[in-house]
Parts: structure tokens; sequence; C-alpha cells
């Protein structure tokens, strides 16, 4: 078999896995000051949705910021800090897009990621909590509710922990007991059968604080948020576009080529390609920095001259590529006059 057919092999064998991770986890949309992606941030300090004149205080300490950590967030490099303050009710909320105007019914996948900080003031251990209000035929204005502290995981202090709403509990105040009870949270779709499937969603948000001293004192991260198969990232800055570097910017057929990347997600696999011909040549892992090493021999079969090592992110997509000039015989064959530069290209 030739090499050509054996690269289109490969090639078709590396797009599949490229397939299948991209349904996965997609590269998430990043969430920053001054780009929100149709995030809205807000404290009760002022009327904002989900905010009205009942849920105001002038005197609220609650706050938000984009911060970088902490520890390492789930996504990316920073999160989003919400903040109380000592001040009773006092109250944060994020609201995310995606949410509002939907139907109870077509909310399928609903996921997030906190670190408390530290426990409030009366010593409660309560991270931020999700929060969909719809005015349902059934229960009137009412407001579903997805607290971590009522999962079957506990909260923890300076931890990172994922929770998985869509196949939590939930309750409203509007059930006063039983089932969808405060006393009794039920799933989602016992809740959403509750509301009734069709019930709209008027507002959506994650919030910390509350009217008592249950989040007094408290500071709580949020990232990694998913929404119906969107995905977030909240950054202090859209992270760097990845790089792709390599000692060996000339090399002979069956020399071997290091090439180092950085810039991809900590943890995923990152393949390399050789084009133009789309030759696959190796995959590794990145470190949790998302740096990564890879090494491969260059096929004898590649035609000499101009060519690119591609690396891309299985898990992110994002891909960065170096250039690499392939001479046209073994590399021991042309005495040591092969020229070692260092290269450097960045693709975002």
């Amino acid at each position: 078999m030739s090499l050509r057919r054996v690269s289109i092999s490969i090639v078709t064998l590396t797009c599949a896995v490229l397939s299948a991770s991209t349904a996965y986890a997609s590269s998430p949309t990043v969430v920053q000051p001054g780009r929100l992606s149709g995030w809205t941030l807000t404290t009760n300090k002022q009327v904002a949705p989900p905010y009205d004149s009942g849920n105001l205080n002038p005197k609220s300490t609650a706050s938000y910021e984009f911060i970088k950590g902490p520890a390492t967030p789930p996504a990316g490099s920073g999160s989003l800090l919400m903040s109380v303050g000592a001040e009773q009710n006092s109250r944060v909320a994020a609201n995310p897009p995606g949410l509002a105007g939907r139907t109870f019914g077509a909310v399928t996948e609903l996921r997030f990621s906190t670190y408390l900080e530290n426990e409030s003031t009366t010593g409660h251990k309560a991270p931020v909590n999700l929060k969909l209000a719809g005015t349902s035929a059934g229960l009137g204005y009412a407001t579903a509710v997805f607290e971590p502290a009522r999962q079957s995981a506990a909260p923890e202090v300076a931890k990172w922990q994922a929770w998985d709403a869509s196949a939590g509990k939930w309750w409203t105040s509007k059930v006063a007991s039983g089932k969808c009870s405060q006393a009794e949270p039920c799933s989602w779709k016992k809740l959403s059968a509750k509301f009734g499937d069709a019930t709209k969603i008027s507002t959506a948000y994650f919030e910390l604080g509350d009217s008592g001293t249950q989040f007094s004192g408290e500071k709580c991260a949020l990232d990694d948020v998913t929404v119906n198969g969107v995905r977030y990232d909240f950054e202090m800055a859209a992270p760097a576009a990845p790089e792709a570097t390599t000692s060996q910017s000339v090399v002979g057929l069956g020399g071997r080529v290091t090439v180092h990347g950085k810039g991809f997600l900590g943890g995923e696999r990152v393949s390399a390609t050789l084009h133009s011909d789309a030759i696959y040549v190796g995959t590794g892992t990145a470190d949790k920095s998302g740096a990564v090493t890879i090494t491969f021999t260059v096929p004898s079969g590649v035609q000499p001259g101009d060519h690119v090592v591609l690396l891309t992110g299985l898990t992110s997509g994002r891909t960065a590529t170096v250039p690499l000039v392939v001479m046209g015989g073994p590399e021991t064959g042309f005495g040591g006059m092969a020229p070692f530069v260092g290269a450097h290209h960045p693709v975002g």
C-alpha cells in the first residue's frame, strides 16, 4: 500500500476523532469584561433583572469581578467571583443567555462549577444557586431553585465542584410540602411537570446571597457553565492564541522533529498533522498549564519543500502551526549543513 493511501486513511481516522471530540466538548464561549457574550451581571443595589423594587437594597454590599483562578478553574484560567459582603439582603446575580423565553420542557442541560472561598459568617456553606422563574398555570408566578447545598454531594470550601442541575434536585416555595418542596426537593423532570412543560421561563440567573444571613461574608467563584449544549468560560481577558514552536526549522526525510505547543486546555489531547498532504504524525496530552510536546519522525514519502505542522486540541478545537522545511534526502545525507533555527508561528 502506498504512503499516500496510508496517509488518507490516517487523516480520515483523525477527522473522525476530531468530530467525536467536538460533539463531546466544544470550545467554550469566553465571557469577559467588555465582551459578556449575552450575559448580564448585577446586584440588588439597583433595580435590574432579576431584581425589582421589592428586592432593592441601597445598602447592599454584594459585588462581582472577573479574576484569575482561584486554584485551577475547570475552564481556562479565570472565573467570575461573586461576593456578598457583610450587609444582610445583599445579592449578586449572573444572568445567562439562552434560557429566558424558552419553556421549562425545552431545558435539557444545565451544568456549572463553583469554588466556595469561605463559609458564611454564620457557618453556612452555600455556593451559588441557580434559579429559573416563570408564570405557571397551576402555581402562578414561581421560582425553581437548584441549591448545591441540597444535593447528594456536600459543598466544600476551597475546592472546585461541578454541579449537574439537569440531573439534580430542585424545589419551589409554591409547593408547601411533599415532592418538590424545599424540604423534599425533586428531579428537574418532576419540577418541570409541576410548572407545566409549556411554561415559559421569564428570568434565569445564578445568584449568591439572600434576605437572611445564610450567605453573609461569602465569596464564591462561578465558571464552566453549560446551557443546553452551549458552554461558557469566565476570564479576565480573552485567552491568548495557542502557539507552536520547534528548534528544527529544517529537517531531512526520516529526521526527528520535536514540536512544543502552549495555550491549549489543561489535560486535553492534542494531535499533530504535517501539511500540505495532511499526514497525521502523533498525539500528545497537554499538561495542566495547556503546554504539550510531540516528537515525530518525518515519513520517508513526504515531498521535499515547505511544510507546516498543525497542532489541534481535540477538546477545545484550538489550533497552532509552525513551519517546517523538509530536505530532499535523509537528515544524515546533508552533512550537518541543515540550519537548526528557532521557529514561531501562532494561529488563533
